[in-house]
């Protein structure tokens, strides 16, 4: 085989890597060493919206009509899903006394959000009302949660023998920032001449302080815990493989007591505004003419108070082959708790040119989307680790059909 068909065979079958999380496994293989290095990812997956559509909703002046219609049209009836993560984070060990016993911290930002948009409640929001008028649209389903925090963490790793490790860190999790929004029914009439609305709602909403917004601001105070653990094993005819298990953001949060919440089940009917003369006018608009009925409900629902919240975190379970030269294969698994996230399953294929340098691959199903693909590189010296990712291909490729866009940077450098 030549070696730009190779070249090309390995870029191929390695652009499948998605929805992994932004999480990396950082504390293995540092072989009795003391490290320092970063790490950075953002995902973003959907399998309902197009990137046509987000790239018109987001960097365009003007919404096209076409590009709402066509994206509407191929929504589900029920349940849309999108869900976004980042995080960056500083990374480090100190190995103690060159042993195999390793103290390890780490400083991170992270956010998370998820959201689930039926059909109606899409068109609803960028249509307006007029078209479903002498109709009733049934936005039931709709919720968001977007969360952000920050974590300093401190704990151990022990690695005992070569490509042999276990590590965990418990960490102080500060909760920036919180809005969540879940409605459990709605349903809205608007009258043929559109001047009567009848509204039949059901959820609840909670949000941080708003009077304290900003980088690394302090609304919730949690605990965190990341543990794992790496091994080799020998199968399949004395080959080598790699087991790999990973827990990430295993803790809770809880919100301070200056936390919005409120819970509404409500009947709203408005039926506009009738000024029979002109010369009266403002007498139609007083406080005591207006009397918002919804507004009323959410008042009378309305509370600050503590709440406790679980961080979404994930597990993720790996076997792969460890090979210095030549094609690998693997396997895994992503489960994802408080992140209306289905398990996310796939299978492996890579080449390694080297001892230094590989290509990996995952062909997955699940998450937030169906198929995807992605390309995974890593470059790997004796004081030097990279791995880059770059995932959700497809849905840079068909433009028009897929949306999402994921990227990641890791790097350690080990002292000698």
């Amino acid at each position: 085989m030549s070696g730009r068909l190779l070249i090309f065979s390995c870029f191929f079958v390695s652009m499948s890597m998605a929805q992994s999380p932004v999480q990396h496994r950082f504390y293995a293989e540092n072989n009795g060493k003391s490290s320092v290095g970063f790490s950075s990812g953002i995902n973003m997956t959907t399998a309902d919206f197009s990137n046509k559509f987000i790239k018109n909703l987001l960097m365009d002046k003007e919404l096209d009509r076409g590009v709402l219609s066509r994206e509407i049209d191929r929504l589900d009836e029920s349940k849309n899903r999108i869900g976004i993560d980042y995080e960056i984070a500083l990374k480090g060990s100190w190995n103690i006394k060159s042993t195999a016993h390793n103290i390890i911290f780490s400083v991170s930002d992270g956010a998370h959000f998820h959201g689930s948009f039926p059909m109606e409640a899409v068109d609803l929001m960028f249509s307006g009302n007029k078209k479903f008028a002498g109709d009733t649209v049934d936005v039931s389903g709709l919720n968001v949660t977007g969360i952000r925090f920050q974590q300093m963490g401190a704990g151990w790793a022990y690695q005992p023998g070569l490509n042999t490790s276990i590590y965990g860190l418990v960490s102080i999790v500060n909760g920036e920032q919180l809005i969540q929004a879940d409605v459990n029914r709605a349903k809205l009439y608007t009258s043929t001449l559109g001047d009567t609305l009848h509204l039949n709602v059901v959820g609840g909403y909670k949000q941080s302080d708003t009077g304290n917004v900003g980088f690394a601001r302090g609304n919730g105070l949690g605990l965190g815990l990341n543990f794992g653990l790496q091994a080799p094993f020998q199968a399949i005819g004395s080959t080598q493989w790699m087991l790999s298990m990973d827990v990430f953001n295993l803790g809770f949060i809880q919100w301070n007591k200056k936390t919005i919440q409120f819970d509404i089940d409500t009947v709203v009917t408005w039926t506009g505004v009738e000024i029979p003369d002109l010369d009266h006018i403002d007498e139609q608009f007083a406080d005591n003419q207006l009397a918002d009925s919804l507004l009323e409900g959410v008042n009378s629902a309305f509370k600050k108070t503590r709440l406790n919240q679980w961080l979404p975190g994930s597990a993720v379970f790996d076997i792969m082959q460890k090979k210095d030269h030549g094609f690998v294969l693997g396997l895994g698994t992503v489960v994802r708790w408080k992140a209306d996230f289905n398990p996310f399953g796939y299978v492996k294929a890579g080449y390694a040119f080297s001892e230094h340098i590989g290509l990996q691959s995952q062909i997955g199903y699940g998450g937030y989307v169906h198929l995807q693909v992605g390309l995974d590189a890593s470059l790997r010296w004796e004081s030097m680790h990279f791995n880059i990712y770059l995932r959700n291909i497809e849905a840079m490729a068909v433009f028009g059909n897929y949306a999402g866009g994921s990227a990641g940077l890791t790097f350690k450098y080990l002292f000698q």
